[in-house]
């Protein structure tokens, strides 16, 4: 790595003219000399080259999931606790780094549970320490009772979303109603599809038409 000299040998190439010297240190100069050897006998060193590794682009922290336009929240109870698992489409042999966005309205520990502390809303993330992976979900914190509405649909006000009708086999063919609980919050068109107006939560149901039955999609609406 000084011009001139002195030189280590890092190879003996017995075949072939090229060589690649993967030793080395990103952004650090080496300098380079070629000899020859026949007969036992070694050449001069040629012409003294000089290369400067690129330093390598340090990968990017991954930037935390943003809302999509229908994301789903998970709701607890300020004092509840909920425990989340990692799925990653890889071998991953590195721990998971769980991480909170406001660690006064929910924390999680190194074992992805959650303890839900004041009402709010924040993003808990579990990622890989080398930042290639990294997958987050959305927590509100809400006071009294959220029995009723731990998975719900999140809309903005003005965004929609359309509902399906899911059918017991001998109903298929049947009109249904769809009807909101709370149309200052959401309103719910006769095809489904559901309107955010304002802040607040709202139920989806429907009802197939000659029966008396209420049934609850999957999920409920949170504005």
């Amino acid at each position: 790595m000084v011009y001139g000299g002195s030189y280590t040998t890092i190879s003996t190439v017995y075949a072939g003219t090229t060589y690649t010297d993967n030793n080395v240190i990103g952004g650090t100069k080496y300098y380079y000399v070629v000899s020859a050897v026949s007969a036992g006998v070694e050449s001069k060193n040629c012409a003294e080259v000089a290369a400067t590794p690129a330093t390598p682009t340090p990968t990017p922290e991954p930037t935390p999931v943003a809302e999509s336009d229908v994301a789903l929240r998970i709701l607890l109870e300020k004092g509840e606790k909920v425990h989340l698992n990692a799925f990653m489409n890889q071998n991953a042999t590195e721990d998971i780094i769980w991480t909170s966005t406001d660690e006064a309205i929910a924390s999680v520990d190194s074992n992805g549970i959650v303890t839900a502390i004041s009402q709010g809303r924040v993003m808990i993330s579990a990622k890989l320490a080398d930042g290639t992976w990294q997958e987050s979900a959305y927590i509100k914190v809400v006071d009294g009772s959220a029995s009723k509405l731990r998975l719900g649909i999140l809309l903005k006000p003005a965004q929609t979303c359309n509902l399906i009708a899911d059918f017991e086999p001998e109903d298929a063919g049947k009109t249904v109603t769809w009807i909101s609980d709370n149309t200052n919050v959401a309103t719910v068109s006769q095809e489904g599809r559901v309107t955010a107006i304002s802040e607040g939560y709202a139920f989806i149901t429907f009802k197939i038409d000659g029966t008396n039955i209420t049934k609850y999609p999957p999920y409920h609406f949170i504005v």
